[in-house]
């Protein structure tokens, strides 16, 4: 699972880093907010997920994780389909402040998703 974390970092640390804030260094472009991300080592990414999922079949969090990846992909399909499992997953949670932000995340994301019929 640490072989993950990483990525996961550097994704968040770079969707949060982006502001309204006049930048001190090189001139920045609004859209280089997620140029970091190598988009070539996406698959890489998604088995590593996968194998994550098969040995924590349960856990919402690399389900949703994985969503991420399968989005910046292009593959909404899947993503959705991610999103959809790793919200049945977190209702199985005993209520904490922990799985609460996790049903309102994945309630935000599932928005653009079509119902989770439409997926099978």
């Amino acid at each position: 699972m640490k072989p993950f974390w990483p990525l996961v970092v550097l994704l968040a640390t770079g969707l949060a880093g982006c502001s309204d804030v006049e930048p001190t260094g090189p001139k920045l472009r609004p859209d280089d907010c997620l140029k970091a991300i190598n988009l070539a080592a996406l698959p890489a990414a998604i088995a590593t997920c996968d194998a994550v999922i098969g040995a924590y079949p349960n856990d919402p969090t690399p389900f949703k994780d994985r969503a991420l990846l399968w989005s910046l992909q292009g593959d909404e399909t899947k993503s959705c389909r991610d999103l959809h499992q790793a919200q049945v997953l977190a209702r199985r949670q005993p209520p904490s402040p922990s799985s609460k932000g996790m049903l309102s995340d994945l309630k935000v994301s599932l928005r653009s998703c079509p119902d989770p019929s439409q997926h099978r």
